[in-house]
């Protein structure tokens, strides 16, 4: 399951980079409404002071990323592990725009802005940040701007999310839908014919269409970068994109050399990671069993090591640690659902129901409270509590949770 919410995650931080240009993340918009955008964030150290990664000798600046990574930070509290995985997505999805951008010079894409669509966004602008128009020229006029250098940014930035948009419209063409897949979406979905097949064919249509496309560009994408001269400098970073690669050696190497540095748990957790993708089950566990001595209440290396062992055939010791972060998880809705999943694939019956009583219970209270859970959060709980048998297995296995 936490594969195919990796794969999905992939597809809506495109989606969204895609969205940056409207919103003006590049151009820094947020400098227009509060006087500074960014202040405050410190950069990564790197080797290349200034430029975070490199694409076809296009420098991405930390400014550029970080202007990015600023627009796009979750609601909820991310965990460290989680961090650098969101950092990583971003940058990649930055990556993935600029050969997208490449391709359009190649092709010679020329698109058209006209004032009405200037117009449209930049009253979107004004309302989204809630401040008139005189309030904005005041704004603009003590940072040395003026509407029209707003504009101008805003016509930049609509023209290369058309050109973006048209590029991977070119590049991936027409995606069909037949008729079988129509009728299997149509069963799966509608199992007792509550809904008449006339009635919802269109909606089924274009879902199935979407992901498709999503599928196709996904795919396209990856052969850009595959021919691409990527290079990543920020040290981290290009440690994770070792580990997310498949160059578990490389990335071995690099966490190793941070550990000698700081005592982090993020490192300990991909380099325990690592060494188990390679196979080395005994320096995984050492390093593991190490990281949690150092860092007993890291949820993260908890999850992970307990993945491991129930990998191993551990069973009632995963359990145990399981059970360690339970007893620390609180009010953590995310937390609480993720060990009801692992809970469920272990076969632990008692605990796994002890989890989603919690779940129902929290759920409740935010339905008191008038707020509402993330559309892809519901979606996933509700199809899990419902579909999800809670039994033993002989065969234990669980994806990554942290990524």
């Amino acid at each position: 399951m936490f594969n195919t919410l990796r794969n999905n995650s992939r597809i809506i931080v495109y989606i969204v980079v895609v969205a940056f240009v409207i919103t003006g993340a590049f151009m820094g918009y947020g400098a227009y409404f509060n006087g500074g955008g960014g202040g405050g964030t410190q950069p990564p150290s790197s080797e290349n002071p200034g430029v975070i990664a490199e694409v076809d000798g296009y420098e991405i600046s930390e400014e550029e990323f970080f202007s990015v990574l600023q627009q796009q930070i979750p609601q909820r509290t991310l965990s460290s592990s989680e961090i650098i995985s969101f950092r990583y997505e971003v940058l990649d999805s930055i990556i993935e725009q600029r050969l997208i951008l490449e391709k359009a010079d190649d092709i010679n894409v020329e698109v058209e802005v006209t004032e009405a669509e200037v117009d449209e966004n930049y009253n979107t602008l004004l309302e989204e940040n809630e401040i008139t128009e005189e309030e904005l020229v005041e704004n603009l006029s003590e940072q040395g701007f003026t509407l029209g250098d707003l504009r101008d940014d805003i016509r930049r930035n609509l023209e290369r999310s058309k050109r973006l948009t048209q590029t991977i419209n070119e590049a991936i063409g027409e995606v069909d839908v037949s008729e079988t897949e129509l009728e299997e979406l149509y069963l799966e979905r509608y199992p007792e014919e509550e809904a008449a097949f006339a009635d919802v064919e269109a909606d089924l249509a274009e879902e199935i269409r979407e992901g498709k496309r999503n599928e196709k560009v996904v795919e396209w994408l990856d052969g850009l970068k595959a021919d691409a001269d990527v290079e990543i400098h920020e040290p981290v970073l290009s440690a994770y994109h070792e580990y997310r690669t498949g160059n578990y050696e490389e990335a071995i190497e690099k966490f190793s050399s941070f550990i000698e540095l700081e005592s982090n748990p993020v490192f300990y957790n991909y380099l325990a990671l690592s060494h188990s993708a390679l196979g080395n089950d005994e320096a995984a566990e050492e390093i593991f069993a190490e990281a949690m001595e150092e860092f007993p209440n890291d949820d993260d290396i908890g999850f992970n090591y307990a993945q491991f062992l129930a990998e191993q055939n551990q069973r009632e010791e995963a359990i145990a640690i399981l059970n360690e972060i339970s007893d620390r998880a609180g009010n953590d809705f995310m937390k609480r659902y993720q060990l009801f999943v692992m809970f469920s694939q272990l076969g632990a019956e008692e605990e796994a129901n002890n989890e989603i009583e919690i779940i129902q219970g929290l759920s409740e209270d935010m339905e008191a409270e008038e707020d509402e859970l993330p559309v892809l959060e519901e979606e996933m709980i509700e199809e899990d509590i419902e579909d999800l048998e809670i039994e033993d297995t002989e065969e234990i296995e669980i994806e990554d949770p942290i990524n």
